[in-house]
This record gives structure tokens, C-alpha cells and sequence, in this order.
């Protein structure tokens, strides 16, 4: 999904790239790791992806978990801004 956001780089999603393809990496990570026992840690990530995607379409960072949104702005915020930056603009019309 990120080589397909990011093959024309005026598209408008390929902003998102970046999140998807650590998601997508995250999502491997856990699922390789992950034994019967910890089907309830799996359901709580897929929750949050859920989260962050959501995020990614509306720039609401108020629906990201506190731990993510820590994460995501400490590690990315250039990339964080890029997606929030259209939500701030609607709002100033």
C-alpha cells in the first residue's frame, strides 16, 4: 500500500505513506510474535490501527490513544503535521 502511495508524489495520499508502511511493519512484527495467549493484545493493536488510520482521514489526533499521539508527534511531527495541516486550514475558513 505505501509503494502505491508513494509512486506519484504530487498524489494526495502520499503524504500518508510513511504511517501505513509503519503500520504495516508493526503489524508483521506483532503477528509473527504473537501465540494464542495474546489474542486480546492483538485485538487491542488492531483497535489503535483502526485509530490511526481514522486519524490519517481526518486529522483528528483527539481519537489517537495518548501513547500513540506521544509517539507520533515526538517521532514524526513534520508527517503529523502534513496531516493534521488540512484539518487546521477548514478551519480558518
Amino acid at each position: 500500500m505505501a509503494t502505491y502511495l508513494t509512486r506519484k508524489p504530487d498524489n494526495k495520499y502520499a503524504r500518508y505513506a510513511w504511517i501505513v508502511e509503519q503500520i504495516a511493519d508493526e503489524m508483521m512484527d506483532e503477528l509473527a510474535d504473537s501465540g494464542p495467549e495474546e489474542a486480546e493484545k492483538l485485538g487491542e493493536w488492531f483497535a489503535d490501527f483502526g485509530r490511526v488510520f481514522t486519524w490519517c482521514g481526518n486529522g483528528d489526533a483527539s481519537i489517537l490513544p495518548e501513547s500513540v499521539r506521544d509517539f507520533l508527534t515526538a517521532q514524526y511531527p513534520q508527517e503529523v503535521l502534513a496531516i493534521e495541516a488540512p484539518e487546521a486550514s477548514l478551519e480558518r475558513v
